[in-house]
């Protein structure tokens, strides 16, 4: 960094005021904010940060700031006492609540977004029967199913409907 003055100024201011960086942040101020009142690039903002140590206190300062919001919540719904204010409180409540969603999801985010997983074992089935070399056939003026079971797969105990009494 000896050839680049500038980005060692910001550095250096960044490091002067660490703790009210972090404070900012835990207040609410963002990072595109924080760069813009700290007169900072990203690329020395972000660079900053990997500093160890940092990444963690900016976490921290993240989850306060996720945690004051939860809070504002309550003081919003405690507060509302006038039917007329209900949708407009709610209206904060939710913002406030999305909000924290996003800067601490693992507290305040959507527990609900669990993998979907859907098995269809219909295809798997007819599968199975193709490889037992069966033969299904459905009568519907008796409402019978016939089931042939291969020769080589006849001793499987698999009978059909119409064929329980031959042998």
């Amino acid at each position: 960094m000896a050839g680049q003055p500038k980005r060692r100024a910001q550095y250096g201011l960044l490091d002067m005021h660490e703790s009210d960086v972090f404070d900012h942040i835990a207040n609410g101020l963002s990072v595109v904010n924080s760069i813009k009142f700290w007169k900072v690039s990203k690329r020395v903002w972000y660079k900053w940060l990997e500093e160890p140590g940092r990444m963690e206190r900016y976490k921290a300062a993240r989850k306060q700031y996720a945690l004051d919001l939860a809070e504002e919540t309550l003081k919003i719904a405690d507060s509302t006492v006038d039917p007329s204010e209900a949708n407009i409180a709610k209206m904060r409540i939710d913002t406030r609540k999305w909000l924290a969603g996003k800067v601490d999801p693992d507290q305040w985010g959507d527990k609900n977004q669990q993998a979907s997983v859907t098995i269809n074992i219909q295809d798997q089935h007819l599968e199975a029967l193709r490889s037992l070399g069966s033969v299904i056939e459905h009568d519907d003026k008796d409402d019978v199913e016939r089931v042939e079971i291969a020769p080589e797969h006849s001793g499987s105990g698999l009978r059909g409907a119409a064929g329980e009494g031959e042998n």
